[in-house]
């Protein structure tokens, strides 16, 4: 058990501890937040406040309370375990006006007592704050929980009592006077608990391992545990029931989102097909027009242009290498919307050759031609072995 400090209820993760203590000229609230983590206690945030204000502004209201009182409104007796102990405490006095914390011993009794309404006063106080109170504890004698943590020792220091052990048991306290040094931390696992967090800290342990070695009557914080079972599972319906309402609204916005992006693919798919469907129509207008320029000067004729291809090609010596052949070429530079015309009985050709005799062989070969009416050489030019030239056929049409 030194190792693991303890194992708690299943369910429960933090804890708030607080411990009220009484003084002649008022109430300070000492606080200690107690989280699970894998079947461990660990100690959270600590905070004295003087002011009740003040707590319920700081300090979170989700866990339940372990509340402890302690302090000047708190008797606490040693008394021999007679039937009438109790009178001996209290002499002529109402018992039921008073809430009673025992630790019962074979020849003796430890005793804590506070009146109730002073306990009630300060527990209604937090619950109006909206803090939820599921168990209590009176005086010093709790911190008795703690010793079975820490066999080894024979004495628990808290605040304002030093209890002593023997053998596992109690057997005494005593008052702890202003000067005393204060003990060292008690340390467990590995978590080290200071004196001002023992009795907070025995409280919860208390109230997680119930034992016959304390009695105290419980039975009214029956009802408040129940009401924070109600309240958490409320509060936890209520952030389920936000958290499916965000994850609707979540995916409202994806598949809003979504659908806006395929509408805005579809735009686009429909704009490019606009586009491509403009872009053919101009195509076609396009062809349109070339095939009425085709069919006005003839060139769509592939035997007509293929005979005058085949005329100038067949005989064509392999030293010379034609390189471009422009069949009726237009009469000028062709412009935008203007009208083409072709000079239908002409044919440029350019080329180059190796041998200045076989393109004179070639040259009369072709004005000796039924087809050709004139040729007239435009351009010939020597580049080192090769001659660049050019030509101009002027054909004879319906041979």
């Amino acid at each position: 058990m030194k190792e693991k400090i303890l194992h708690i209820v299943r369910g429960t993760e933090k804890f708030l501890c607080i411990e009220v203590c009484f003084h002649k000229t008022g109430v300070t609230y000492n606080t200690l937040e107690i989280s699970k983590k894998e079947n461990q206690l660990s100690l959270g945030d600590k905070g004295v406040f003087e002011d009740i204000d003040e707590l319920a502004k700081v300090v979170s209201k989700n866990a339940p309370v372990i509340l402890s009182f302690t302090g000047h409104s708190i008797i606490t007796k040693k008394v021999k375990n007679t039937p009438k102990y109790r009178a001996s405490i209290l002499f002529n006095a109402n018992m039921d006006d008073f809430y009673w914390y025992e630790v019962p011993q074979s020849d003796e009794i430890f005793v804590s007592v506070i009146r109730k309404q002073s306990m009630f006063e300060e527990i209604d106080q937090l619950e109006d704050k909206g803090f939820s109170v599921v168990d209590i504890s009176i005086g010093p004698f709790v911190a008795r929980t703690l010793k079975s943590l820490l066999p080894e020792l024979s004495s628990i220091h808290t605040p304002n009592y030093e209890l002593q052990f023997e053998n596992q048991e109690l057997i005494n306290f005593q008052k702890r006077v202003e000067d005393t040094p204060e003990a060292s931390p008690y340390i467990l696992g590995e978590e080290s608990i200071e004196t001002n967090s023992v009795i907070p800290f025995s409280s919860l342990l208390f109230y997680l391992y119930p034992n016959d070695g304390i009695e105290a009557d419980k039975e009214f914080l029956k009802s408040k545990r129940q009401e924070f079972k109600y309240k958490r599972a409320f509060n936890l319906a209520g952030i389920i029931g936000l958290s499916l309402l965000f994850c609707s609204l979540l995916v409202s916005y994806l598949l809003l989102g979504y659908y806006q992006n395929e509408y805005m693919e579809l735009e686009v798919v429909m704009g490019e097909k606009n586009i491509a469907h403009n872009k053919l129509s101009l195509l076609e207008e396009d062809q349109k027009n070339k095939q009425a320029i085709l069919l006005e000067s003839g060139l769509n004729n592939n035997k007509y242009l293929v005979e005058y291809i085949s005329e100038i090609t067949k005989d064509t010596p392999s030293e010379i290498n034609l390189t471009e052949l422009a069949l009726f070429p237009p009469t000028r530079k062709i412009k935008p919307k203007e009208r083409i015309r072709f000079n239908q009985n002409l044919i440029q050709i350019n080329g180059t050759v190796s041998s200045n005799q076989s393109f004179t062989e070639w040259i009369q070969d072709l004005k000796e031609s039924k087809w050709v009416e004139s040729l007239e050489i435009i351009d010939f030019v020597k580049n080192g072995r090769e001659s660049s030239f050019e030509i101009k056929l002027t054909l004879v049409l319906d041979v």
